[in-house]
């Protein structure tokens, strides 16, 4: 019978190695996905801020075109825009 306990034991004992490393892994996948996480939080950010770059300077050539198109109309109207 002692041969069968001490089986018994060491396979209990592969069992709880097999899972903490089953454990380690999983923790280290938690722990890349929340920087992987992060990562895209930045990334995101940063194309967020393009954007808002980008529709700010569309405004602004909107306006500019604007004020070309009125003095065009006014010189081509006769009148010389001010």
């Amino acid at each position: 019978m002692p041969f069968y306990g001490k089986l018994l034991r060491e396979l209990r004992r592969q069992e709880q190695d097999a899972l903490r490393q089953e454990r380690d892994a999983l923790k280290r996948e938690i722990s890349m996905a929340r920087e992987l996480i992060v990562v895209q939080d930045i990334a995101f950010e940063r194309q967020q801020k393009k954007l808002e770059r980008a529709i700010d300077e569309n405004l602004s050539l909107k306006e500019d075109l604007a004020e070309i198109e009125s003095r065009l109309g006014g010189i081509v109207g006769g009148e010389e825009a001010v």
